[in-house]
């Protein structure tokens, strides 16, 4: 029999903290000597630092370097830029095709091992497969035959790839 989970408030273990960094402070500083070093330790180290002079410089020329490296990608180059994009008309319909076929197969195996695709983690992944199956046939319905939204595209073959993992995951558990 298991007992109720509790989770006590945020400013108990703050309280808890803050008590032992208390308690730990106080013990270390009471065992920690002091020593106090003579003007001529702090003198010397006074002589060995170096006067900050090119401090500015060194801002100035990050700051100047910055301003015209973004003047220079960011100047207007008036051009024009396009770019084509060819899908093979046959390529995701093959791809759509696969994947199904690969479902087939497993649900075959399912029907005569039931014991693993009953599994709670079988079902998750069969669950997810079934919401992009519903989500890649609303996107094949958007896009229609003639396949004229090339960000359609790319989203019906990301889908068709995670499918294809989601596949690949319920075929190791078999």
């Amino acid at each position: 029999m298991n007992l109720p989970e509790y989770n006590p408030d945020d400013k108990v273990w703050q309280r808890i903290e803050a008590k032992l960094n208390d308690e730990n402070k106080a013990k270390v500083l009471a065992e920690m000597p002091e020593y106090e070093p003579n003007a001529a330790v702090w003198g010397h180290i006074a002589a060995q630092l170096k006067p900050a002079k090119f401090f500015y410089l060194k801002w100035l020329a990050a700051a100047s370097l910055l301003i015209i490296s973004s003047l220079y990608f960011f100047r207007d180059t008036n051009e024009i830029q396009f770019s084509k994009q060819e899908i093979e008309q046959g390529f995701l319909n093959k791809t759509v095709a696969k994947s199904q076929i690969s479902y087939a197969e497993i649900k075959k195996v399912c029907q005569q091992e039931k014991i693993v695709c009953e599994k709670p983690e079988f079902r998750v992944l069969e669950s997810e497969l079934e919401d992009l199956n519903t989500a890649s046939v609303a996107l094949q319905e958007a896009i229609g035959k003639y396949n004229t939204e090339p960000e359609l595209l790319g989203q019906l073959a990301e889908i068709e790839s995670q499918k294809a993992e989601v596949i690949k995951k319920m075929a190791d558990q078999i």
